[in-house]
Formats: structure tokens, sequence, C-alpha cells
């Protein structure tokens, strides 16, 4: 396995992007939101790059996949040249190692979009050294796969993800058969959280697709060793030290709410781990 991941119109400048003009930027009429009974911070989460990291960290804990880089590349490719660029540098790709977690952007930096993008899809990248199976590969390529120049490398995909149905599917299963859709059994992924602006001593930091913070995946040892606060901690924190635009929080420079529930149990897992 090289990498998997989901398809996102991941935009950069959407990371500093708050609730106040999500449904501006998404093109939804007031009364298309009020129908719909839509959340501007949910959806402001789902481009602030908060909901993509928290899937790729349940990815990366479910499988020992690691983010390569913190936050992860998530470069633009229509679905063919995936395997042309999620492959290690190397071999002319952008990544520092195989093995690892990311994202394609169905959206150009410019802010143009990819013609034939994996948006609502997920992928996962392989590699054979096997000449005859990469024959055999290329024979299939363009129905449910796609194979590299060189043939070494493959990307197999489906192009959607349907979490309306999916997800009580996998509720139901667990609760009536014990039988889980994936299951978090190690630790080499965490969700940190990254100023959408300067933070000064005294602002207080809601949580993922609201207006102070957005969510970063990175490496759990990088988390460890910078002393990253968990993103899931930060809503209702207290900042006591001056934190830059898109740096990533430590636990040095807010105040925690100690009392809460969700800081309870995180303590219980790292105690259990």
């Amino acid at each position: 396995m090289v990498a998997a991941g989901k398809g996102n119109a991941y935009l950069e400048a959407n990371a500093h992007g708050t609730p106040d003009d999500i449904w501006e930027r998404l093109g939804f009429t007031e009364e298309f939101v009020e129908n719909q009974e839509l959340n501007p911070r949910m959806y402001n989460s789902f481009f602030d790059g908060t909901k993509v990291a928290v899937e790729m960290c349940a990815v990366a804990n479910a499988t020992g996949l690691e983010p390569d880089v913190p936050g992860m590349h998530l470069p633009p490719a229509e679905i063919p040249e995936i395997p042309e660029i999620l492959r290690p540098e190397r071999d002319g790709g952008i990544l520092e190692k195989a093995g690892v977690v990311d994202t394609v952007s169905s959206l150009y930096r410019d802010g143009s979009e990819v013609e034939f993008d994996l948006d609502f899809g997920v992928f996962v990248v392989t590699t054979t050294p096997n000449e005859r199976v990469q024959e055999y590969f290329a024979q299939y390529s363009g129905s449910g796969l796609y194979t590299a120049g060189d043939g070494e490398y493959q990307v197999f995909y489906r192009p959607y993800h349907l979490p309306g149905i999916e997800t009580p599917v996998s509720v139901a299963n667990a609760a009536i058969r014990n039988e889980p859709t994936g299951v978090a059994d190690r630790h080499v992924a965490e969700v940190v959280g990254a100023a959408k602006r300067d933070l000064e001593p005294g602002d207080g930091i809601d949580g993922g697709g609201g207006y102070t913070v957005y969510g970063q995946v990175e490496s759990a040892d990088r988390a460890a060793r910078e002393d990253h606060v968990p993103l899931e901690l930060l809503d209702g924190a207290e900042v006591v030290e001056p934190v830059g635009t898109d740096e990533v929080v430590s636990y040095g420079d807010v105040r925690l709410d100690t009392d809460s529930f969700i800081y309870h149990l995180r303590r219980l897992q790292e105690e259990t781990l």
C-alpha cells in the first residue's frame, strides 16, 4: 500500500474561512439554507480542512498509515493522475515515504475545478514490480482503476461516498452483529488546531469549523514531541500566549477547560494507551 485517502474540494484560502460567509462562498441561497436547515459551522468545517483531517486521522489510526507531512499534501489531481503524483519522490512523486494517508483536491490552486475529479470518492494507491501483474492492471485501466505511465503504480477508486446511508448501516452492524466497520487500534495520527488568525492572550477558542482554529492532521509522534493540543480539547480554551496565523496551538499557549467531559475522556484514553 502506497497511499489511501479521499477526494475533497480543498482550497488553501478556505482554511481561514468562518461560518459568516460560508453560504456566499458555496453559492447557497438563504431560502435553500433555511429549507434544508443547514448548519453553517458544520459546512465550514468541510471547507476549512477540519473534516478531512478528522477523517484521515481515523483512517490512519485504523490502518497504521501515517500522514506523510503535517496537514497532508492535498494536491489537485484528476483520477488518472493520482498514481503519478501520490508516489515516492524517488519515483517522481511527492511522497517522502510510502504507506501514508492523503487527500486529493477537486480544485486547482486558483479555484478552478478539476475536470475528472474524485470529490466525493475514496482511493488507494498500490505498486507492483511484477511485469505480468502490471500488464494485467493495464488491461483493465479505466474501469475502477488507472495505472501510471510506467505501470508500476495503480489507483483503485470508488467515485462516491454516502455517509448518510453508510453510517447507519455501520451502527446497525456494530449494535446487532457486533461487527465493526473500522477500529482505531493504534495511535499513529492526531488532529491538532492551527490558528485561523493571530490569537492574543484572553481570546477564547472554538472548535473546528468556527472562527479561531482549523484542524490539521499530523503524526501522533510529532504532536507529542511538539506538545500540540488535540483539536477536541481546544473548544472553550483561553489563549495565554500569542499564536500566529497558521501556527499550531501547543499546551503552553492555552488554558484548557479541564472540567469538560471530552477532556476527561482524552485523559482516560491516554492512560489506557
